[in-house]
């Protein structure tokens, strides 16, 4: 506010003696404010970073003539080499004690990035084997989803339960026929299209809720994965019992504590019956995604 009065105006400010000894006051506090962080930053470990960028931002606030003031500025510089020589050193050897990428190296692995992380660009181009830690994440983040999707996986014979659904998983066939579970007399059944062949996931579900449960909603739309193409699919589901096989429609319910076998039905192409490549179904039922691998 004073160096923005004219010349006269400064004229009738009669203490302005006082603001020049409390600039250089302000100034000699600001100067023992960085050398004490100086002081402080002590023997250098992985933990002085934080004392060390304070001490940095202080010093580098401080006008040009005050820095000229600062006797431990050395002290700074070195000890921001000797943090920069110890996190490169430590980060190196971290990566290189992951070695094979298991399950297990999540621990290994976020301990070498999170360091790496902390550094500043400059420093991160002298970790030489980065690329082994990209490596490394790129490969644990397969293993986990190849584990999460073993554990989603089902198997003939399976059950799983929720709060109001138990359900079994029975078979898939790749078949032109939708059949009811007896075929011993006469029965109906549903016949895909000429050029079509369906894949009919089979499953047992049982209502272990205290109230009627409508069936449609029990399964969501399905992903079907056929030699390497994902095809989003609306699944149509169909309920057999004895000899009867129905449609389901959004009215249809399932009585408390009753089971009932569910077909949940997807179109392909017709050569899916006259090949071996391989099929994966991803679906919701239940509520809880489940992958299905058919062959």
């Amino acid at each position: 506010m004073y160096d923005a009065l004219s010349d006269e105006q400064k004229k009738l400010v009669d203490n302005e003696k006082d603001l020049g000894a409390a600039v250089e006051q302000l100034s000699v506090l600001q100067i023992e404010n960085v050398e004490s962080k100086i002081s402080s930053i002590g023997k250098i470990t992985l933990n002085s970073r934080e004392k060390i960028i304070n001490a940095r931002l202080s010093y580098d606030n401080l006008s040009e003539n005050d820095k000229s003031k600062v006797s431990k500025y050395n002290d700074l510089l070195q000890a921001e080499a000797d943090y920069e020589k110890l996190a490169v050193s430590t980060c190196t050897s971290l990566i290189d004690s992951i070695g094979e990428v298991t399950l297990e190296s999540e621990g290994k692995i976020e301990e070498a990035q999170n360091l790496y992380d902390l550094l500043s660009k400059e420093t991160r181009d002298k970790i030489t084997n980065y690329d082994v830690l990209k490596s490394a994440r790129a490969e644990h983040r397969r293993l986990v989803k190849e584990e999460e999707d073993r554990q989603k996986t089902i198997n003939p014979g399976d059950i799983f339960s929720t709060n109001k659904w138990e359900v079994t998983y029975i078979r898939t066939d790749i078949t032109t026929k939708i059949l009811p579970n007896d075929t011993s007399g006469y029965y109906l059944y549903y016949y895909s299209s000429d050029d079509g062949v369906f894949a009919d996931l089979v499953f047992q579900i049982k209502n272990i809720d205290t109230d009627i449960l409508s069936i449609r909603p029990i399964v969501g739309d399905c992903e079907i994965d056929y030699d390497g193409k994902k095809f989003t699919k609306n699944c149509n589901l169909y309920t057999t019992r004895n000899s009867d096989i129905n449609s389901v429609y959004l009215w249809d319910g399932l009585d408390a504590l009753t089971s009932i076998t569910l077909h949940v039905v997807m179109e392909m192409p017709r050569e899916l019956q006259t090949n071996d490549k391989p099929v994966t179904v991803k679906l919701e039922i239940a509520g809880e995604e489940k992958i299905v691998r058919v062959r």
